[in-house]
């Protein structure tokens, strides 16, 4: 599932592709992605709409359009689990699993959801709910450890939840647990000021890392779905150099050993989801 650093890259690289273009001949092949409003009202909503911004707002896609009376300026999506968007020539054939589709230029917009659990369409309720970007000015320390303290529920449950960090998923969660060196078990309220501190950081620097590693690669947006070699979401479209294939320190290696100690990395499930860590250097 893509999360934050991939969400980041992928609007990189739709930004100047799309940005100040105009929206022709909109199509939505999969009403289902939808919240609330048919299929026909949504391409009647962005026909003719030029897109001035595409932003991000934790995992989600903002695809913001030159104001026009009585119509929509924002659009909100989401990829889901699967979902990609990329351009390709008009006369190539659309792929099976094609969501939302719209001529710019000589090129097609392409929004691919297989598994269907993608949205797009013109509620922001969700953007409302959410607490801060991990890498702005507004999630700081104190913010962290405040938010923590006041709760029972174990960390990795905290910063799942969007209302206190947005942007966090499974993968990235694992991952600064690990180098902060905080088990996903422990609870909010057992976290020291220090350990907050740590947690901070890590969250900081595993993003950061993320989203330079996605910047410096060749990346496979049109790529099928589970394309690549695991290194990215997208997968690279060359091959991975060797230094760069063990790129996670504990998510999905289960059984390996710690980059730092040797010992085993253990995986538990939590919440219908699997959490990797170290027991030894994880405390």
């Amino acid at each position: 599932m893509p999360e934050l650093p991939e969400v980041e890259i992928l609007i990189r690289h739709l930004r100047p592709l799309l940005e100040g273009t105009k929206i022709q001949r909109p199509q939505v092949l999969k009403p289902g992605l939808m919240d609330k409003i048919s299929a026909d009202d949504c391409t009647s909503a962005i026909n003719g709409a030029q897109l001035t911004t595409i932003d991000r707002r934790g995992k989600f896609i903002l695809f913001r359009f030159k104001p026009r009376r009585n119509k929509p300026d924002l659009v909100v999506s989401h990829l889901g689990m699967t979902g990609r968007m990329f351009l390709q020539p008009l006369k190539a054939q659309l792929p099976k699993h094609a969501a939302v589709t719209w001529r710019c230029g000589d090129d097609q917009f392409v929004f691919e959801d297989p598994r269907g659990f993608g949205s797009f369409g013109f509620r922001d309720d969700s953007l409302k709910r959410m607490g801060p970007e991990p890498l702005s000015e507004a999630f700081t320390i104190e913010h962290l450890y405040k938010e923590l303290k006041r709760t029972k529920r174990t960390i990795k449950a905290c910063l799942m939840d969007q209302s206190l960090v947005t942007g966090l998923g499974n993968i990235y969660v694992s991952e600064s647990l690990h180098r902060a060196g905080i088990r996903p078990t422990k609870r909010g309220q057992a976290i020291t000021k220090s350990a907050a501190a740590a947690l901070w950081s890590a969250i900081g620097e595993t993003l950061s890392e993320a989203i330079d590693l996605g910047a410096s690669l060749k990346l496979d947006f049109q790529g099928p779905e589970k394309k690549g070699d695991g290194l990215f979401y997208f997968g690279s479209s060359i091959k991975t150099p060797p230094e760069l294939e063990e790129r996670f320190l504990v998510y999905g290696r289960e059984g390996s050993p710690c980059s730092q100690c040797g010992n085993a990395i253990k995986r538990i499930t939590q919440d219908n989801r699997g959490s990797f860590y170290c027991p030894s250097c994880q405390k």
